[in-house]
């Protein structure tokens, strides 16, 4: 249940301008593996869900770790990783992740290009992919609470058409339409209401706050678009199963967050699916005897669901994808690619200028991996671009080199500004999670501590810019005063970055 009031697009700003590759350095040795030869008919796949609660790190972030594995899946989007999703995929020996997206993986993940996060394939045989959003839909107000507190169905019903269908909404669309096309389609996440499937007239009474029969938008509209819920589709009787997720009974902590005793149980994280998948099982990770699957003691708030498929997996669209956005020096950049069935072209990387710095042959391969030596290659900003034979762009995605032991970079365009004047700031070397934030405290404030003022997403960006003006959250205009604008983790309060700013 994070503090997070929507879902925004993310995006990813560096670009780079042309130029004259006449005098380019000479390329970094590398090398292209072709993929192999794809094994073709449906592949059994397991997709999970798994709210870890705060970063992991409530009760034990090592059993956090064991229930992940518990639920033997091959792709889990993770809800409030705080900035944990590098840490979570290394214990777990996992070799895929991407904290833009909050996903872990057995198989590659495969930026797709202008997606700005919405989702991402994950290439589950060689040459074929499946799609997956990730999602964490507003907390704030919770219909269950509201049911229980004697609100009306009617007013229930117009906050969640106000606050949660119109953060799931364009991303449902955009994924059911990758469907359409024939692609395996999963939205998955923590979606923070209820199925209309499981406020029924048969279940009138069996909890305090199912005082009447609900049809909950996020979830008709999901159906609308063609998706499946597949818990209840393995599951369909919400009397006798039904597969709450939240709160689990997790163990109680002293001096922070508990679940109130008081709190209405209901089934709130879901895995989604359609296009051309079969369900074939559904369960779920909580405390022992709660949940088919269990771990203990039980980490988090939330409990898992993984389900399992048969799906005929996709061949992605023309694209270069970086395995990793953002690589510390000294690390070999891997770039994934999917080219036209027809001709030989070469991966390419150019610099901020537009020189390049690193080219490779596909040699005729549709699906590669095209392995760089950067440790020559200062940090900075970069794009990866596939090229025809011809030398003609095909795709384009931007990689950060980051020095480790730099940390995050932030600046404000003017140091001093007059009272309502626009707010400028900009980052660098950000880890380009998917909720790293900005707030703007009083000066030297501690973000443990203090209330922010004003706030906005980075976009998960590595490098990029902001601006606060009328239209931020928060009050405008901030009056004359001293103020610390600082870069935060992933919907946390570590902080990345700060700098100073006095308003006059």
């Amino acid at each position: 249940m994070s503090f997070v009031a929507c879902l925004v697009g993310l995006s990813a700003l560096a670009a780079c301008t042309g130029g004259d590759t006449t005098s380019a350095p000479p390329p970094t040795p590398s090398a292209v593996g072709a993929t192999a030869t794809p094994s073709g008919g449906p592949v059994e796949l397991r997709v999970a869900t798994f709210n870890i609660e705060y970063g992991g790190e409530v009760i034990d972030f090592d059993t956090v770790v064991e229930g992940a594995l518990e639920l033997d899946a091959d792709v889990i989007g993770i809800e409030e990783a705080w900035g944990n999703i590098p840490r979570l995929a290394e214990a777990m020996g996992w070799p895929y992740y991407d904290p833009r997206t909050q996903l872990v993986s057995r198989f590659p993940i495969l930026d797709p290009p202008d997606a700005d996060g919405t989702f991402t394939y994950v290439e589950v045989d060689p040459g074929r992919v499946v799609a997956i959003a990730n999602v964490h839909l507003p907390s704030s107000p919770y219909g269950p609470v509201l049911a229980r507190n004697g609100r009306s169905r009617q007013h229930i019903l117009d906050v969640e058409r106000s606050v949660r269908v119109p953060a799931i909404e364009p991303i449902a669309t955009t994924v059911s339409a990758l469907a359409s096309d024939g692609v395996p389609a999963f939205v998955v996440g923590d979606f923070n209401a209820p199925s209309h499937r499981d406020w029924t007239s048969e279940t009138i009474g069996t909890r305090p706050q199912m005082r009447f029969a609900v049809a909950w938008p996020v979830s008709l509209l999901m159906e609308e678009l063609g998706f499946v819920d597949s818990f209840r589709a393995i599951h369909p009787d919400p009397v006798t199963e039904p597969g709450l997720t939240w709160p689990a009974g997790r163990p109680t902590i002293d001096d922070g967050w508990n679940p109130s005793p008081q709190a209405p149980a209901d089934r709130i994280d879901f895995v989604w699916a359609a296009g051309p998948v079969e369900t074939l099982d559904s369960v779920r990770l909580g405390e022992e005897g709660s949940a088919e699957l269990s771990v203990s003691p039980y980490p988090t708030d939330h409990r898992g669901v993984v389900s399992t498929f048969r799906v005929e997996p996709g061949v992605p669209p023309v694209l270069v994808a970086p395995l990793q956005r953002r690589v510390e020096a000294g690390q070999d950049v891997q770039i994934a690619f999917h080219a036209p069935a027809s001709g030989s072209g070469r991966v390419q990387v150019v610099d901020a200028s537009g020189a390049e710095v690193a080219t490779a042959p596909t040699d005729g391969a549709v699906d590669g991996t095209a392995n760089f030596d950067g440790s020559a290659w200062p940090p900075g900003s970069y794009e990866t671009v596939l090229l025809d034979a011809a030398g003609d762009e095909l795709a384009r995605a931007p990689v950060w080199i980051v020095d480790p032991d730099a940390g995050a970079t932030l600046s404000v365009t003017e140091p001093r500004v007059s009272e309502g004047d626009p707010i400028g700031v900009s980052w660098t070397g950000s880890p380009g999670n998917r909720w790293d934030w900005l707030g703007i405290y009083r000066r030297d404030a501690d973000p443990n501590v203090a209330s922010y003022l004003l706030w906005d997403y980075t976009g998960a960006t590595i490098e990029g810019s902001a601006s606060f003006g009328p239209a931020s959250e928060g009050p405008w205009p901030l009056p004359p005063g001293r103020y610390t604008v600082y870069l935060l983790e992933d919907d946390g309060y570590d902080v990345l970055g700060a700098v100073d700013l006095t308003i006059t």
